[in-house]
């Protein structure tokens, strides 16, 4: 129960991580697209 936890924590930290990058570099491409 414990180890099913935490890897689901593991796994929903590491999904973030990854959507969070691939925002930053979508956002910084519009960003760059329309200002530039």
């Amino acid at each position: 129960m414990i180890y099913s936890g935490l890897y689901a924590l593991y796994t929903t930290s590491s999904l973030w991580m990854i959507a969070s990058f691939l925002g930053d570099r979508v956002f910084m491409r519009v960003y760059f697209d329309v200002y530039i």
